[in-house]
């Protein structure tokens, strides 16, 4: 519902990348059905969370997240939610406690992805730092969005994890496409697939 230029991001200090979200005097005319006052406020919370989570290590919390999706539905703003599967540290409970999270939070559409440590990236160029095995080099294997319209396609997760971590066991592949595929499927059923 916001133009894409009220919509900037800033890398701060320490090359962390958060999202920022800026209205002018001019764009308050946005969206006529929210008030100049209404979105004053939902910036200024904005402006408030980013600079927490800066004081908090770049981190948002959950309840910090959750208030501000309910903030934006309080005002009729839809809410997409971005997800990444197979991080590092990743558990075995990570499509649990992701449901959870949707339930309580009920956005209107979910993207989720794979992580794909793509050459040239951070994860690539530090693959042992992050507990990777291997990561494949042919990139037609390299993709991202798994399972998005069935559970029958050709997916690509090029990557493997040591079998412990500096955070725990892994996940193997086998477990992390399964859990995009049961994400996948739930977010289907719900109407939440984007």
């Amino acid at each position: 519902l916001l133009p894409r230029e009220l919509i900037s991001n800033e890398i701060v200090g320490d090359k962390r990348f958060l999202p920022r979200l800026k209205i002018n005097e001019d764009d308050l005319d946005a969206n006529p059905a929210i008030t100049p006052k209404d979105y004053r406020l939902i910036n200024s919370r904005l402006q408030s969370y980013y600079k927490a989570a800066a004081n908090h290590n770049g981190k948002y919390t959950r309840h910090m997240i959750w208030t501000f999706i309910h903030l934006l539905k309080k005002y009729g703003i839809n809410v997409k939610v971005c997800l990444v599967f197979g991080l590092p540290g990743e558990t075995k409970d990570v499509v649990e406690k992701t449901i959870a999270f949707l339930e309580d939070t009920q956005p209107e559409f979910v993207a989720l992805s794979a992580m794909d440590p793509v050459p040239g990236s951070p994860i690539y160029l530090n693959k042992e730092k992050y507990g990777i095995k291997s990561i494949g080099e042919d990139l037609t294997k390299h993709a991202h969005l798994l399972y998005r319209f069935g559970d029958d396609e050709e997916v690509g997760l090029p990557f493997e994890y040591e079998e412990t971590t500096q955070w725990c066991k892994s996940l193997t592949k086998s477990e992390i496409l399964g859990n995009i595929r049961e994400l996948q499927q739930y977010l289907r059923e719900k109407g939440m697939i984007y």
